[in-house]
């Protein structure tokens, strides 16, 4: 996955992404990639599989944001 472009801050909950067409399919791979660890990862630690879980709500909420069906709004 490339990082060239894409800036993700937790802290101050700012999501920026480049414009790149490619980059939908590459998240879209990451998300099938985390979702097929879950279960595997709930069997050898609840606290990774939770970690994982994050990560994929993550994942959606980039996702979302790129395509337009959820807009942040800033004050």
């Amino acid at each position: 996955m490339k990082a060239a472009g894409s800036v993700l801050r937790f802290a101050d909950s700012s999501i920026a992404v480049d414009q790149d067409p490619s980059q939908q399919e590459e998240i879209e791979a990451v998300a099938t990639m985390v979702a097929y660890l879950i279960p595997q990862a709930r069997a050898l630690s609840p606290g990774l599989a939770l970690l994982l879980n994050l990560a994929l709500h993550e994942l959606s909420l980039l996702r979302a944001l790129k395509d337009g069906s959820v807009v942040r709004l800033h004050a």
